[in-house]
């Protein structure tokens, strides 16, 4: 590779990373969104009558693994950046309370303290690779939103929802996607797990690219 192109990739990961960085304030609305203010979806038959999740729930923490794919071509060549974290957010607090076909979350926040752990590929040949720490607090927020238990480990949100966290977005206000979980109950603890995944299009000081983020999580609570 000539120095000309090498400026241009280093130039072009700092972007990525600047990318990344964005996704990764998106992805902790999105955690929020996720675990604590339930979406509009399409309805499912089979519903259950039965409530296995009424009651009053602390929210004790969620464990995630996320990952961010970008892909884009400068001069001809063909240029990919993973960038990936796992944590166990910390400082957990606030309630769920299941009750009558409604969720009412109360001073919901946690913290995420990690590492965003990158690589930069050209041509398929790894060529850098990079760490940066990542912390954020999602600040609390409330909510009641309908629910759905579906058979015997399903719940899923018919109500839609809009959270706005303006440490995280600057002010805006997102609506969040639809979103079904699995649930296990064991003595008091509720498990909650569910998986995220979007693709999207970005384009960073004049370089399109083509965006895969996807995203594991597993919320624990235990029953008042």
């Amino acid at each position: 590779m000539n120095s000309e192109k090498c400026v241009k990739r280093e130039d072009c990961f700092t972007f990525v990373i600047t990318l990344n960085k964005i996704f990764m304030k998106k992805f902790s609305l999105l955690l929020l969104v996720i675990a604590f203010v339930f979406f509009s979806c399409k309805k499912d038959s089979g519903g259950s009558s039965s409530d296995a999740l009424s009651g009053t729930w602390n929210f004790n923490s969620m464990t995630a693994h996320t990952q961010s794919d970008s892909k884009y071509n400068i001069s001809g060549d063909s240029f990919e950046d993973i960038s990936t974290t796992d944590f166990t957010t910390t400082s957990a607090g606030g309630t769920i309370t299941f009750s009558g076909g409604n969720a009412t979350s109360t001073n919901i926040t946690y913290s995420v303290s990690t590492t965003i752990f990158a690589q930069s590929y050209e041509d398929n040949v790894l060529v850098d690779t990079l760490t940066a720490p990542f912390d954020v607090t999602v600040p609390s927020s409330s909510s009641v939103d309908k629910y759905q238990i579906v058979g015997a480990d399903s719940v899923i949100f018919p109500a839609g929802g809009f959270v706005s966290s303006s440490a995280i977005t600057g002010g805006t206000t997102t609506q969040t996607t639809a979103s079904r979980f699995k649930f296990t109950i064991s003595g008091n603890s509720l498990t909650m797990t569910t998986a995220f995944s979007q693709d999207s299009t970005e384009t960073v000081s004049g370089i399109t690219q083509q965006v895969t983020e996807q995203a594991n999580y597993s919320v624990l609570l235990t029953k008042q």
